[in-house]
């Protein structure tokens, strides 16, 4: 019996992991660490995803991370494995949550669930902050917003550079735009940067992540504390994480 409670203890530890960051944390230090290359790429996917968001007292206090692609390895390696010990975070624009349809996600945004290799999910709603990394290209990307659905209503502007397309009033609940995509009707804000897809219910939200991306602010992936939480669970091979400054 010992031996059964030590695997799964150890498939725990593969596949999952919440980290409580120490009382007075939203005050963390934005010096950075020097590291090597070999850790670089070893923590290279987690920094890439905290790399778009911003520092904000709501992104500090929760962050999901996800590899979507590592975490179905593990499961095929570990067949014992039940989906007690292999969740998958909630995650509206991948659509891994209460509502999904493969046809609608692929008509309004161009991809659906089984081209999501990575996520984040940081604050709450509605000022929280989604990116997944996905392997369509920005041309499908941009198809797909333009001739889907609301395109009556799609504004498209530039920032920093980058192109990104809003629907409606920034967090606006509208009854009459909901769907599966947008349960509560909120239009929201996207854009596509290197195979990540941005996704925000504010144009501030949208331009906060770009700003982040582009290095013009401050972003988790600039913290010392998470520079070093991220190599530590890449070494361990960890497929997702809660990042959190609040007793859990």
């Amino acid at each position: 019996m010992k031996k059964s409670n030590s695997f799964f203890f150890g498939l725990i530890v593969l596949f999952s992991f919440l980290f409580v960051l120490p009382v007075g944390c939203k005050q963390i230090s934005t010096e950075t660490t020097t590291e090597t290359t070999e850790s670089k790429l070893e923590t290279a996917w987690y920094l890439s995803l905290l790399n778009i968001i911003p520092v904000n007292n709501d992104t500090l206090s929760r962050v999901y991370v996800q590899d979507i692609v590592l975490l179905s390895e593990k499961i095929q390696k570990y067949p014992q494995i039940t989906e007690l010990y292999a969740i998958i975070h909630a995650h509206q624009l991948s659509g891994f949550g209460q509502y999904y349809s493969e046809s609608e996600w692929q008509q309004t945004i161009g991809f659906t669930d089984k081209n999501v290799k990575q996520n984040i999910l940081a604050g709450t709603s509605p000022d929280d902050y989604q990116v997944v990394r996905v392997n369509i290209d920005e041309n499908t990307f941009q198809q797909a917003i333009k001739t889907g659905p609301l395109n009556d209503i799609l504004q498209i502007d530039t920032y920093e550079g980058v192109e990104y397309y809003g629907w409606g009033e920034d967090k606006q609940i509208d009854l009459k735009n909901r769907s599966m995509f947008r349960p509560l009707g909120i239009g929201g804000r996207t854009a596509y940067i290197d195979g990540f897809i941005f996704w925000a219910n504010s144009t501030a939200g949208i331009k906060d992540m770009i700003a982040s991306y582009k290095d013009k602010i401050v972003s988790l992936a600039d913290l010392k504390d998470y520079q070093l939480l991220a190599e530590g669970l890449a070494r361990v091979d960890v497929a997702n994480a809660l990042f959190s400054s609040e007793p859990q």
